[in-house]
């Protein structure tokens, strides 16, 4: 189905604001626990645990978040912890592994349900999807600014949005599967755990604009280049490519006329 080219621009425009929003929310997810302060990037994370129980816990609340751990005293519950302690060292992709995550911590049956590939390369491969689909996000915005007028960028800008939703659907699908685990593990040892929510929110906001980015430019992504020409002549009172069709028909008319006239000629000639 062939859409109206005014209908087509509205629809981008709001395709375009979704990506703007998708690559904000994928910042916050992205940058959330990058410093070792108590700043607001702190304030997110994956997960966060009471560990003032387990053997070898560094902190007695523990949080993780993409870069390392972080720890509060304990405080009115793990939701309203104590003050701040501090940070781990910082590294990117870091993994969901406390008996790694604490120095090789005291054995325990808690930390070794967590010594598995799964929790290992679901919470390390989970980053570098992430930023794929912010690189991907980044790219459809820029890109939606010329669909307006090029067909291959409209093409290039419809896949961009379904690559980022493919990726951060993938990344999104590895954290809560990781860190979903993760709690029930503390929780199945007596330990309070929590999920962030607006982190999560953060997540999966992201993977609802990337698919709504990916439906309304495919549906709206035209079949070849006519469609723009179309739409640039309906748009500029049927200006096109500097001729108009008035004066293209005059042009015709004209060309029909000498030839006749040569015609005539011809005959008299004759």
């Amino acid at each position: 189905m062939k859409v109206p080219y005014p209908l087509r621009i509205t629809i981008q425009l709001l395709a375009t604001l979704f990506a703007a929003g998708s690559i904000l929310l994928y910042l916050f997810v992205v940058l959330a626990g990058i410093k070792s302060d108590g700043n607001v990037l702190n304030k997110w994370y994956f997960l966060r645990a009471d560990t003032s129980d387990l053997p070898g816990a560094t902190y007695p609340i523990t949080q993780w978040s993409l870069y390392g751990i972080c720890g509060y005293e304990s405080g009115d519950s793990i939701s309203k912890p104590g003050d701040f302690i501090g940070c781990s060292s910082h590294k990117p992709a870091y993994p969901l592994d406390p008996k790694r995550n604490f120095n090789d911590g005291d054995s325990s049956e808690t930390w070794d349900q967590f010594r598995t590939n799964k929790f290992y390369f679901e919470t390390r491969f989970q980053f570098a999807f992430y930023l794929i689909a912010l690189f991907f996000a980044v790219c459809q915005f820029f890109l939606s600014f010329g669909s307006f007028f090029c067909y291959p960028v409209a093409i290039a800008s419809a896949a961009s949005a379904i690559t980022s939703f493919v990726f951060g659907a993938i990344a999104a699908s590895l954290s809560t599967a990781a860190y979903v685990d993760g709690r029930n593990i503390f929780h199945k040892h007596g330990a309070e755990a929590k999920l962030d929510p607006s982190l999560y929110g953060f997540m999966w906001a992201c993977v609802v604009m990337s698919i709504l980015n990916s439906v309304l430019f495919w549906f709206t992504c035209p079949k070849d280049d006519s469609y723009f020409n179309g739409g640039l002549a309906a748009s500029r009172g049927g200006y096109k490519f500097g001729v108009t069709e008035r004066n293209t028909a005059q042009t015709a008319m004209t060309i029909d006329s000498e030839s006749v006239d040569e015609k005539n000629s011809a005959v008299l000639v004759a």
